[in-house]
């Protein structure tokens, strides 16, 4: 809780420098915050579907934060009334919709975007509940707890499927790639765009290549990546920070335990002693050589984001967190612990330039690494198009800063002098891109970061 006077009188401090300009980089939070809070009292939102589901309730979460910072009843009212409607509203149960492959089987990470709407939402709801009568309080409380537990759900079945005894914690009964029938098929294999024409299909050199984390400077390959590490991914992360965040906010302890056993797993079957993600797989994809990097924010800034959360409510469990397990190469070897906040620093320092590593492109002999390969390049081309886009998917750690110290996570994400040399995301015209929306976490979750900063 804060004293929302004191409160409204820092945002509008901050809003004013913001509004008038002071760095290009800060994008006008407030003054877009606002827009949309007009927007949203005037027009509402527009109905949740298939198409807007990563985007929609933007509007609604920043019209709940201009109430919260402002105490502007008829916001409040507005949100509340829209709270109500979305949890009565059918297309919003994601328990009863039933997605299918076209073989019929169901997907192993669906509802990506519904996770992230449900995050949006669950903060949407904590901004304005204190206002709502008890009976509305309890609908929504009812609804959040339903998604929840279908979204954990949903994520259970699947890990049950390479570690069928983990929810009672035990990690020796293994399955799928947790037990893999030989050498060959502990390992990941890929098909890479050889020919640069951001597809990948018999056009290319159809050959499964071994993929590697990253090359670094000499050409030297990092860890080899697992088929086990690759089943926690972006979309799990997303599921896993969406229902233990309502879980802390429902004071569900099913849910913060389970959300919780997902980081800690892919703390140890898919990040390795030395920072690097099973997610970096994706490297090269959509013609963007640190795609695999920009996937594994989303691991971490779940992890940060909740283990944040947690720690403000008085639970450090996650931030202190630290293991030296692993399978087929995550274990550490030498004691060197892996933990939130080192595989934060091991990303941020590549961002920041520190650490120089490159895409390991597969199919070549002999790696080329040269600058256009460099995992921190700020500047992407998605399919090759011809604006480049700023890649600040980093923005959002800011948040979790005070409960990881040791992360370089002021210094490089603000992009000041003594921490780094890498440019300003924006400062040369680019667009650019923090995940669903700008400006933001890379779930939308929060309305700004850098003006909560």
């Amino acid at each position: 809780s804060v004293d929302a006077s004191r409160w409204a009188a820092k945002v509008t401090s901050v809003a004013r420098q913001l509004g008038s300009g002071a760095g290009a980089d800060y994008s006008g939070d407030w003054l877009r915050i606002s827009a949309n809070a007009q927007s949203f009292l005037s027009a509402g939102e527009v109905p949740a579907g298939a198409g807007n589901r990563g985007t929609h309730g933007m509007k609604a979460r920043d019209a709940a934060f201009y109430a919260r910072s402002t105490g502007n009843a008829a916001h409040a009212a507005a949100v509340q009334g829209y709270l109500l409607a979305t949890a009565a509203a059918a297309g919003n149960d994601f328990a009863s919709l039933c997605f299918r492959m076209a073989d019929g089987s169901a997907p192993y990470d669906a509802y990506y975007e519904q996770a992230a709407w449900l995050l949006r939402y669950a903060i949407t709801y904590d901004y304005v509940r204190s206002g709502m009568a008890d009976a509305n309080r309890l609908l929504v409380d009812n609804y959040l707890r339903r998604q929840a537990y279908f979204l954990a759900s949903h994520l259970d079945w699947n890990l049950r499927m390479v570690f069928p005894n983990r929810l009672q914690g035990d990690y020796t009964t293994r399955g799928r790639d947790a037990k893999p029938a030989s050498s060959a098929d502990t390992w990941a294999t890929k098909q890479f765009d050889t020919n640069g024409d951001c597809k990948v299909n018999t056009s290319d050199d159809t050959t499964a290549y071994p993929v590697y984390a990253y090359v670094d400077a000499a050409g030297n390959k990092g860890p080899r990546i697992t088929r086990l590490s690759l089943w926690y991914n972006n979309r799990k992360s997303a599921a896993a920070v969406a229902f233990g965040t309502v879980g802390l906010l429902l004071d569900d302890e099913v849910l913060v335990n389970r959300a919780k056993r997902y980081v800690m797993e892919w703390l140890t079957y898919s990040v390795w002693p030395d920072g690097s993600e099973g997610e970096y797989y994706r490297n090269g994809d959509y013609c963007i050589p640190k795609q695999g990097l920009i996937y594994a924010q989303y691991n971490v800034q779940a992890a940060a984001l909740f283990a944040h959360w947690l720690n403000l409510a008085g639970d450090s469990t996650l931030a202190r967190y630290s293991t030296t397990e692993g399978l087929f190469g995550t274990e550490s070897t030498d004691g060197q612990k892996k933990s939130i906040a080192s595989v934060t620093t091991t990303e941020l320092q590549i961002v920041g330039g520190q650490l120089r590593r490159y895409f390991h492109e597969g199919w070549r002999g002999t790696q080329q690494v040269r600058d256009t390969t460099f995992l921190g390049r700020i500047d992407s081309n998605y399919m090759n198009s011809a604006k480049a886009t700023d890649n600040y998917h980093e923005l959002g750690l800011l948040a979790a800063a005070d409960t990881f110290p040791t992360a370089p996570i002021r210094g490089i994400v603000l992009r000041e002098a003594a921490a780094t040399a890498a440019r300003r995301a924006g400062a040369t015209g680019n667009p650019v891109a923090t995940g669903y929306g700008q400006w933001q976490d890379v779930f939308g979750a929060l309305p700004a970061v850098l003006l909560l900063n």
